[in-house]
């Protein structure tokens, strides 16, 4: 018998509802179904349940509850790869519309400083993006270490299209960058139109990945630097022997 509309059940019928799904598993199909209602919620009723959260604090037995349903779910490459830059700084938190308005309304008409502005590039200038080293930079720092190499991580580099470096080698006059195959779309992976997340802010495509990232090597080039650009999976094949072998190519030592 369906419910009629405004209907409220009782804390004993909830309760009851409860015990009688616990242990019961959803089919694919089932979870497909209950994924789309979700994305499909309107505006209005996201508002709704935004508001009817707003102060309410998780006990300890629900969080409990959250983190034993993690286990064992499967994510997607977009997915971890969010969770993962969020973890290490490199994203910032997603804001709603009505956020980044109010956001856009608190800054109107703010008049920054000259000093203002030049603390704010020293500041950004410094600041280390992520604040974890990847694996592959990890293994290449430790392949540099074996061949007692001095190098530095995170410089930032003074080019047009300025950024953080990932390792900087200047007795050799040498940058290494180890590009993520996910974040800089290696073309053996990905296609050129590859739109990294889809769903977020940045809509870039692989195409323009590659470009910004020619640039910044055609810019250092002309600095002076040499480059070596390596791919996330080539660097999990490699051994010492290879990086030796690659230095010995390039006529640096």
């Amino acid at each position: 018998m369906a419910q009629k509309k405004g209907y409220k059940q009782t804390k004993e019928h909830k309760k009851k509802i409860s015990l009688a799904l616990k242990g019961k598993s959803k089919s694919e199909e089932h979870r497909r179904k209950l994924t789309e209602i979700h994305r499909n919620r309107s505006e209005e009723t996201r508002k709704r349940l935004s508001e009817s959260h707003k102060g309410k604090k998780l006990t300890e037995e629900q969080k409990k509850k959250i983190g034993k349903a993690q286990i064992g779910r499967k994510r997607s490459e977009e997915t971890k790869m969010k969770l993962k830059l969020n973890h290490k700084g490199f994203l910032g938190h997603h804001h709603s519309e009505e956020s980044k308005q109010k956001d856009r309304l608190n800054n109107l008409g703010k008049i920054f400083s000259e000093e203002h502005i030049k603390k704010l590039k020293i500041a950004r200038a410094k600041q280390v993006l992520p604040m974890i080293d990847s694996k592959p930079e990890i293994k290449m720092q430790n392949f540099l270490r074996q061949l007692g190499k001095e190098f530095y991580t995170h410089q930032y580099m003074r080019i047009l299209h300025g950024y953080q470096c990932d390792i900087l080698i200047p007795s050799m006059n040498l940058i290494i960058e180890c590009d993520g195959d996910f974040i800089h779309c290696n073309p053996k992976k990905y296609s050129a139109d590859f739109v990294r997340f889809p769903h977020g802010d940045d809509k870039r495509k692989a195409k323009d990945i590659w470009e910004r990232d020619a640039i910044r090597t055609q810019e250092l080039q002309e600095k002076g630097f040499r480059v070596i650009r390596l791919w996330e999976s080539e660097i999990n094949a490699m051994e010492l022997n290879d990086l030796q072998n690659l230095f010995c190519k390039m006529g640096v030592k």
